[in-house]
């Protein structure tokens, strides 16, 4: 692991979010290509970009702040180490993401029964219990299939982590729970000024 996060390779840094983020496509796409069917094309084009520059942002904003986090707890690794971290880290996930692929496609119909969008922003108990009778058992048991090898891959990432700051995996599993305590009231922030510009600008349309 240590080898891992002293190469200088930087191109993994585009290459693995590029690659996990075109793996994790269908899963966004689908659901949603089935409810805007006039905008297939559309929706899958933006479903790829969003899904590779989330990934990119990713690695490289949370390196920072996995960095800083880790700092508290007597973490020493780099802001380029802990970058190169979240970028290996997505390897196993993106073996299980070429495994899965086909998955998307041949349960379709299991995965992602098919749902309109006024279901969506207006739902009621009968189209609720409907898409309940829809999520058969075998959703939950492919499901459940794709999350345990999830689990494995995210107890390495931990253990990647560990090896980055010098501490163990329980200090990397903390930190990403304090990253996570943290955007509480970041996005809590935005929200109360989001409602302060949409107050400030229902009271200035209202006068002009």
């Amino acid at each position: 692991m240590r080898a891992i996060l002293d190469s200088e390779s930087s191109w993994r840094l585009l290459l693995f979010p590029v690659v996990i983020g075109l793996l994790t496509t269908p899963s966004v796409a689908l659901p949603l290509a089935g409810m805007l069917p006039e905008h297939v094309f559309a929706v899958w084009l933006c479903s790829a970009g969003l899904s590779i520059l989330g990934y990119w942002m990713y690695i490289h904003a949370y390196g920072v702040g996995y960095r800083w986090i880790g700092s508290w707890m007597g973490g020493q690794g780099t802001t380029a180490e802990l970058q190169r971290c979240l970028a290996w880290a997505q390897v196993p996930f993106i073996y299980i993401g070429l495994i899965c692929l086909p998955v998307h496609f041949i349960f379709r119909d299991v995965l992602y029964p098919a749902m309109d969008i006024a279901t969506i922003l207006h739902p009621t108990p009968a189209s609720l219990a409907a898409l309940t009778r829809e999520l058969s058992p075998t959703y939950t048991l492919i499901n459940t299939l794709i999350a345990l090898p999830c689990i494995y891959a995210y107890i390495l990432s931990l253990k990647l982590m560990g090896e980055a700051h010098g501490f163990s995996a329980w200090k990397a599993f903390t930190t990403k729970l304090l990253a996570v305590a943290l955007h509480i009231p970041i996005f809590g922030a935005l929200f109360l000024i989001a409602i302060v510009m949409a107050f400030v600008l229902v009271m200035f349309t209202t006068v002009t």
